[in-house]
């Protein structure tokens, strides 16, 4: 703009479902294709104790990974100014779904701050978290070499609608 360079530091990536086989089918489930879906899972591995995702509280990832799924753009340029708009239809759809599942308690906090190796292999390790929407570096540590966790973790497609979107990014 006016011949100069800017940015605003984001990260966005596609989005998807990293399930537990052993545990939906421990249970009879399943993936997930929707949210909808994904809250109903969870409502039903609540009823046995096992929580259908993880939300460290210092990471927004998932926040912005659903927003971007719902078509939300947060950042654009109207004529020689940027336009910020955190409050647009697809993140408050995305910030609903987030919320829902908290007021369900359907998550698990597992915290990622400075130890994520350790955090991380429990959480594969473990049957707790089931699921996680997110589709970036946690695919990492869900699919990590533990071996208690070897083979268990798969990818699954997920949108709102289950209908596949083509790619977004966090600007128009």
């Amino acid at each position: 703009m006016q011949g100069k360079v800017y940015g605003v530091p984001t990260d966005s990536a596609p989005a998807f479902t990293i399930y537990r086989t052993d545990v939906f089918a421990k249970y009879g489930l399943k993936a997930p294709t929707t949210w909808d879906d994904f809250i109903a899972v969870g409502k039903v591995l609540k009823g046995h104790g096992v929580k259908i995702t993880n939300y460290a509280g210092e990471d927004p990832s998932t926040l912005e990974v659903l927003a971007m799924q719902a078509g939300a753009h947060w950042y654009a340029i109207d004529e020689n100014s940027w336009k910020v708009n955190f409050q647009e239809a697809g993140t408050l759809k995305a910030a609903k779904v987030i919320q829902e599942i908290v007021d369900n308690d359907l998550n698990s906090t597992l915290s990622f701050a400075g130890t994520r190796p350790s955090n991380a292999t429990t959480t594969t390790a473990a049957p707790q978290p089931a699921g996680s929407p997110p589709g970036r570096w946690p695919a990492w540590y869900r699919t990590s070499p533990s071996p208690s966790a070897s083979g268990r973790s798969r990818l699954g497609p997920l949108s709102p609608t289950g209908r596949p979107r083509p790619p977004r990014a966090t600007n128009k």
